[in-house]
């Protein structure tokens, strides 16, 4: 967790470019109360309202990828110095972490405080009853100033662009370290990352990826869909290896999940260029919804030293997918993978 700093109100999500989003008329009727704001009980339960109101007025995929990077922009109204926000699922699912995304989707309704205080289902309670504060006592390592028990606030809100109801909380310091739950033995793809060495087994991991999607998320619901993200991204896993990685997108343009990166989830990347220039973000869309294909084009490969200002040759393959769950039926998303091939061979 970061260390406190002086509460300054600053910056928010891609400089302000989603600026309509907080001018949303369902947000408006709530007072505007700011991360950087908060000094007390009455200011810090006035944050946690306002910021469920705006995510309660949200019923768009894209509008939500923009409110997931606000959430997660230090200095923004919703991020700011050792104040922010935790989303969760009724059942004690972590559906956005405001400080650390690798934590999204991680169960932690069985987490209790140094003092065994189970407060995470304090905070769920807290919720349901119409809002309400919860105290929770955890050391702050990195500050030595923090008082060991803080205050926190709790309101259940449903969330349109999720179909589900969740649960908003804002505070200080808290440690979710340790807490998790596994998900069910759906059978992984028979090609693995660490197998992608050619183009064929590239279009297999990628195919077989969007299989192993579509029966995990009809298995669990979207209330889990998240946990899926910390398998795709553990490095040596079947989905991650080295520079081999997968990617969701909207064919807006809006990162839904990055596997080498969870930080650039949330961001637009429509007009992205390579190191030639070329709107290859662009091009994977377009062949994605042409039945799935291949781009090539010059990217950084983060195993090479000295190509930074020329990038090494890449082959990315992508398809779309339309998802039949309920709360995104008929929603289309980008599901791709890319691989790094020697200059001399690339074709």
């Amino acid at each position: 967790m970061r260390n406190a700093r002086p509460s300054v109100p600053v910056l928010a999500l891609l400089g302000l470019a989603a600026s309509a989003l907080w001018a949303h008329p369902a947000a408006a009727q709530v007072p505007k109360v700011t991360a950087g704001q908060v000094t007390d009980r009455e200011t810090l339960q006035g944050f946690v309202t306002y910021a469920a109101s705006v995510a309660a007025s949200i019923t768009d995929i894209n509008q939500g990828s923009q409110l997931i990077q606000a959430v997660r922009t230090e200095g923004s109204d919703y991020n700011f110095g050792n104040m922010y926000l935790i989303f969760m699922t009724l059942d004690g699912q972590v559906f956005i972490h405001g400080e650390d995304p690798n934590l999204d989707g991680t169960n932690v309704f069985g987490v209790v405080d140094e003092d065994g205080n189970p407060v995470v289902q304090q905070m769920l309670a807290a919720g349901a009853a119409g809002g309400g504060f919860v105290e929770w006592c955890w050391d702050d390592p990195n500050d030595p100033n923090d008082p060991r028990c803080k205050d926190s606030y709790a309101l259940q809100h449903f969330s349109p662009v999720a179909g589900v109801d969740l649960v908003v909380v804002g505070g200080y310091y808290q440690d979710l370290s340790g807490a998790g739950q596994p998900l069910p033995p759906v059978p992984l793809p028979e090609i693995s990352a660490a197998d992608v060495v050619d183009r064929e087994t590239l279009r297999q991991f990628v195919d077989g990826t969007v299989v192993w999607l579509r029966d995990l998320v009809g298995q669990v619901g979207f209330e889990r869909a998240n946990e899926w993200k910390a398998l795709l991204r553990e490095e040596g896993g079947h989905f991650k290896s080295g520079p081999i990685y997968l990617f969701i997108f909207t064919p807006q343009g809006f990162v839904i999940f990055h596997g080498a990166d969870a930080w650039r989830e949330g961001r637009q990347v429509l007009d992205n260029t390579d190191f030639q220039g070329r709107m290859f973000v662009r091009d994977v869309i377009a062949v994605a919804q042409g039945g799935g294909g291949f781009v090539e084009y010059f990217w950084d490969d983060p195993t090479v030293q000295g190509d930074e200002d020329t990038g090494t040759p890449k082959v990315s393959y992508a398809v779309s997918l339309r998802s039949d769950l309920p709360v995104f039926q008929g929603v289309e998303f980008i599901v791709g993978a890319g691989f790094y091939r020697d200059q001399s061979t690339f074709l």
